[in-house]
């Protein structure tokens, strides 16, 4: 059955979001700017997709991930999102 819509839980990915770089190390965010905090509903969380979408639509490229929700895979349910330069990494 195909994701109908963001409230299922499954999010289409938005583009750029795989481009997103995801990290649990504050110091990877070091010299980045902070553009806001990620919260992803319990009912949304499954994929990473649903935060890098948010981290996206907040104009940024990477998301610092505080918190996860699940076993098998855990998922970012919570976090920040920040505009970082590019560095390679």
């Amino acid at each position: 059955m195909a994701c109908v819509t963001l409230a299922t839980g499954c999010a289409t990915p938005a583009p750029g979001a795989a481009d997103v770089r995801l990290t649990k190390n504050p110091a990877d965010v070091v010299g980045c700017r902070l553009l806001g905090d990620i919260d992803v509903p319990d009912s949304d969380v499954g994929s990473d997709s649903l935060f890098r979408n948010k981290v996206v639509g907040m104009g940024g490229n990477t998301g610092l991930v505080t918190a996860t929700t699940g076993l098998m895979p855990p998922t970012p349910s919570k976090g920040v999102a920040y505009m970082c330069p590019q560095m390679g990494l």
